[in-house]
């Protein structure tokens, strides 16, 4: 890209490379406004902070038993294949589903309608943690 310029000395062709121009001034960027400022403009805030501590604490409480299944099944002597993998499956459903239920209990269902919302995060986990379930049953 070029910028034509006036003929220089040493420089043929009156021609100036784009990176060599000089830089000029930009507008200053505007104040916010009042609106911009209140509280919960565009910062999500959540309406049910206390179910989330609430699922986050059940995780935690259920995570436990499946953290210990699976530090027995993978320091055994002979390793357990099936105990390993399932409780591989439910380490990463629960927190799934805990995400996937805070969102169904905070009404995420009603933005979008039919099968849409369900494709859409944080429903899509419910789903994808029930399979992971699933899979945690099928592989005892």
């Amino acid at each position: 890209m070029t910028v034509p310029t006036a003929p220089q000395s040493g420089f043929g062709g009156g021609q100036q490379n784009a990176f060599a121009a000089p830089t000029t001034l930009t507008a200053a960027v505007p104040q916010p406004s009042a609106a911009a400022a209140e509280p919960g403009g565009a910062v999500y805030r959540s309406k049910r902070p206390g179910l989330a501590v609430a699922l986050v604490v059940l995780t935690i409480v259920f995570e436990l038993p499946v953290l210990r299944l699976f530090l027995t099944a993978v320091t055994a002597d002979k390793i357990e294949a099936a105990g390993t993998l399932a409780s591989i499956f439910m380490i990463l459903g629960l927190p799934m589903f805990a995400l996937g239920l805070y969102g169904l209990i905070g009404g995420a269902a009603a933005s979008a309608p039919g099968v849409r919302a369900w494709s859409r995060t944080p429903l899509a986990y419910l789903p994808i943690a029930v399979v992971l379930f699933v899979a945690a049953a099928l592989s005892t």
